[in-house]
């Protein structure tokens, strides 16, 4: 009886037939390396929204049912939260621009004035495409028409990576457990080494990703407590300006490892001490207040009480700190996206695939089923925080 694979032509030796076809499988993936490489920072960023909503997601279809709904609803209630909070940070930008409206309006009415007392003088059509013709030779308006349009240009490309990172995110919510079924039952078998190494890769990803997100979501709203509560206690004129807005920018500085926050911090200080300087020296001791109370205080329980609880599970966070300042430093801001990835990839596979093919062991006794907790995890859903896995930064 003839095998499977001598029924597809390939019996373990290379046939013209297979060659033809592992030649087109090298060129799907160079095009897929391609698009990989030119959008690699819309999908690190969708690949963190991704695994930050799914967690959301999964019980979301438990309750409602339906991957096209759940989808939706998950997509919504991570990214609605972030265009709320982007709004309140544009509406605090728009009141401290309001402030200097008087002097603005003023410097404009000044540059505009003489090009419309120009208009105003025109008298024939002859005249107006005079005046356009040498107005489109205007430096002065040649480089405001480049801004204008470089602007255009910028938010038409935020808009369009937005969508991009919209629609990866929500086919893969919708229909991640078909493709993991189609792997499985294509590719690899359910309990093979190379299905149970990307399943372990999956949970890692979604603990630390998840992890990332709602320590950002604490980080915003401790901060945003502690700023306004500060500010309810201020000296007259010592107020933190813009409580909200420092707020958020404090969460999203978390991305930043090791001097994230403290630079939100440094900058609101050096603020309140030029308010001091100038009005009340005597007054230089709130700074010093805010900077004891955030640098100990603030982030001391960030780094004790949430970074521990929400951390990603079973990752070292120690390496994984190391992981985002090189992710940073090599690849800009989707460093600290991609980074992640990538670490959990060879992490997984240092630990679990490495040590026994080194020694020859097989493979299967590395890889843990994924559908069961690891020690690690068995210790932490117990409520225990001491555990082999080291947390907290």
């Amino acid at each position: 009886m003839s095998t499977e694979s001598e029924r597809s032509g390939y019996g373990g030796h290379l046939t013209p037939q297979t060659a033809f076809w592992w030649a087109v499988a090298a060129l799907v993936g160079l095009l897929l390396l391609w698009v990989g490489f030119v959008y690699v920072g819309t999908f690190a960023l969708g690949l963190f929204v991704y695994y930050a909503t799914r967690p959301v997601n999964k019980r979301i279809e438990r309750r409602f049912g339906g991957a096209k709904r759940s989808a939706l609803i998950s997509l919504f209630a991570v990214v609605l939260p972030f265009i709320v909070i982007l709004g309140l940070v544009i509406a605090s930008v728009a009141s401290a621009v309001a402030g200097a409206r008087g002097l603005i309006s003023g410097q404009l009415a000044g540059f505009i004035d003489p090009y419309l007392d120009s208009i105003a003088a025109i008298q024939t059509p002859q005249q107006a495409v005079d005046y356009f013709q040498s107005l489109a030779a205007d430096a002065t308006v040649q480089g405001g028409l480049d801004a204008i349009l470089g602007t255009v240009g910028t938010l038409g490309g935020a808009v369009y990576q937005t969508f991009l990172i919209a629609a990866f995110v929500y086919f893969l919510l919708r229909d991640d457990s078909r493709l993991a079924a189609w792997f499985d039952r294509e590719v690899a078998d359910e309990d093979s080494p190379v299905s149970r190494y990307f399943r372990a890769v999956d949970l890692d990803l979604e603990s630390v990703y998840y992890g990332q997100l709602l320590t950002i979501f604490a980080v915003i709203v401790i901060s945003m407590v502690l700023y306004v509560g500060l500010n309810l206690v201020a000296p007259a004129g010592m107020d933190i300006p813009q409580p909200v807005l420092f707020a958020a920018l404090t969460g999203v500085a978390t991305f930043i490892p090791l001097v994230g926050r403290g630079i939100v911090y440094t900058i609101i200080a050096a603020y309140l001490s030029f308010v001091a300087v100038t009005t009340d020296p005597v007054l230089l001791w709130y700074p010093l207040v805010f900077l004891f109370v955030t640098f100990w205080g603030l982030d001391n329980v960030v780094r004790y009480f949430v970074r521990p609880r929400l951390a990603g599970r079973d990752v070292p966070a120690s390496l994984l700190l190391f992981t985002y300042l090189l992710g940073g430093g090599l690849w800009g801001w989707y460093g600290i996206f991609l980074a992640p990835f990538l670490f959990v990839l060879s992490w997984e596979f240092l630990r679990t695939v490495f040590p026994r093919l080194v020694r020859g062991e097989p493979i299967e006794t590395g890889i843990p089923p994924t559908d069961l907790p690891t020690t690690e995890q068995s210790t932490l859903d117990d409520g225990d925080d001491i555990g082999p896995s080291p947390k907290g930064t």
